[in-house]
C-alpha cells in the first residue's frame, strides 16, 4: 500500500537527494519525473537526458515485453518491494550497457499526485565478483579432476564415474568392464629421453583411446604411467573384446614412433556391481600385476559376480597382445 504522506514533490524531493542510492520518481505512465544525482550518475550522466525518460527505456529490451502489464498491475494493487530481496534485476543505461541492480519499490500519495518511487543499488561489481567466483570454483573443479599432462581425467574424476556407473549397475543391472593399464618400461623412457618425452608418450596413448573409445567410455591417468578405462554396458570376454582391439593400436602407434614400450592390462568385467570404486579398480590392478609377474606385454580378464568366489578368470582371455 502507498504511504500517505502529505508533503508536496518538491519536499519529497529534496530529502531523495540526502541518501546514498539512486532514487526515482515516476508517474502511472512511467513517465520519469525527478531523479537524484545518484541516480543521473547510473543511468544516464545528464539529468535532462533521464528526466524525457520512460520507466521502461531503463529495461534492457529482451525484458521489456510484458513491462506495461505489470506497471498497470502495480498501479491497481501497489505492493512495496524492499532492498532486502535477494532478487537482482538487469538494468539498461542510456548509452546500452547493461548494469544490475537491486531496487526498492514504493508508491507515494502526495499532495501533487501518486508517483512511485524506486531506490536503485548498483549491484554490478558485487555480481562480478560473484561471477569470477563461479568461474574460479568450477575452473577449481576442473583441476582437480584433470591430469595436467594428458587432459583426460585423474583418479578423482574416475571414482566418480565408476561410482555413477555402479549405481547405475545396481538399479538396472547393467554389465560393465573396467581395464588397468601400465606401461611397461616406461621409466626407461623419462631416464633415457627426459619427462618431456615421457608426456609425449602419454599424450599419444590418450589420443588413440580417444579416437578408438566410445562417447560413454571414460579414459583417465590413475598414476605416472597407469591408466583405466571404464566401458559401460559392455562386457570383455576375449582377447578380440574392445579393450584387446585399444591394446593393439596403442601398441602399434608406440611401435611405429619407436617407442620401446608394451602394455601389461587387466580387465575385469562386472555382471553384478562391486562394492566400491575402489573394489573395482583393486580388482582390474590385481590382473595387470598378475600380467606384470608373468612377463609383462599381455593382457588378463576375469568376470566378476558376486558369490562363493567372488573374481574369477575368464577361459581363453590369457595372451600375449597382438603386434
Amino acid at each position: 500500500m502507498g504511504q500517505d504522506i502529505r508533503v508536496t514533490l518538491e519536499t519529497y524531493c529534496e530529502f531523495l537527494t540526502t541518501i546514498p542510492d539512486a532514487a526515482l520518481l515516476a508517474d502511472s505512465d512511467g513517465g520519469i519525473v525527478w531523479a537524484n544525482e545518484m541516480a543521473v550518475a547510473l543511468f544516464s550522466g545528464s539529468a535532462d537526458g533521464l528526466w524525457a525518460q520512460n520507466v521502461e527505456e531503463l529495461i534492457p529490451e529482451h525484458l521489456r515485453e510484458g513491462h506495461f502489464e505489470h506497471m498497470k498491475r502495480y498501479w491497481d494493487n501497489p505492493v512495496a518491494r524492499s532492498m532486502g530481496n535477494r532478487e537482482r534485476l538487469g538494468a539498461r543505461r542510456q548509452d546500452g550497457t547493461s548494469i544490475t541492480v537491486a531496487i526498492m519499490l514504493n508508491q507515494l500519495n502526495l499532495e501533487d499526485g501518486r508517483y512511485a518511487l524506486a531506490i536503485c543499488r548498483d549491484m554490478s561489481q558485487e555480481q562480478r565478483q560473484k561471477n569470477d567466483l563461479h568461474e574460479a570454483l568450477e575452473q577449481e573443479k576442473v583441476l582437480s579432476t584433470t591430469d595436467p599432462v594428458t587432459g583426460v581425467g585423474n583418479r578423482r574424476h574416475f571414482s566418480n564415474e565408476l561410482l555413477y556407473e555402479i549405481e547405475r549397475s545396481s538399479r538396472h543391472a547393467r554389465v560393465f568392464s573396467v581395464a588397468y593399464l601400465d606401461l611397461d618400461n616406461f621409466k626407461d623412457v623419462n631416464d633415457r629421453y627426459g619427462h618431456a618425452q615421457g608426456d609425449k608418450l602419454l599424450q599419444q596413448i590418450v589420443e588413440v583411446a580417444q579416437r578408438r573409445l566410445r562417447k560413454t567410455d571414460v579414459i583417465a591417468r590413475i598414476g605416472g604411467d597407469e591408466f583405466a578405462v571404464l566401458l559401460p554396458e559392455t562386457g570383455t570376454t576375449t582377447i578380440q573384446s574392445p579393450i584387446a582391439d585399444l591394446l593393439h593400436k596403442m601398441k602399434q602407434s608406440m611401435h611405429d614412433s619407436g617407442w620401446s614400450v608394451t602394455i601389461s592390462c587387466g580387465v575385469v568385467t562386472f555382471r553384478t556391481p562391486p562394492g566400491t570404486p575402489e573394489d573395482a579398480l583393486k580388482a582390474a590392478d590385481k590382473l595387470m600385476y598378475e600380467v606384470k609377474a608373468a612377463g609383462k606385454d599381455a593382457s588378463r580378464e576375469a568376470v566378476f559376480e558376486r558369490g562363493p568366489s567372488e573374481l574369477r578368470h575368464s577361459s581363453g582371455t590369457e595372451g600375449e597382445l597382438p603386434d
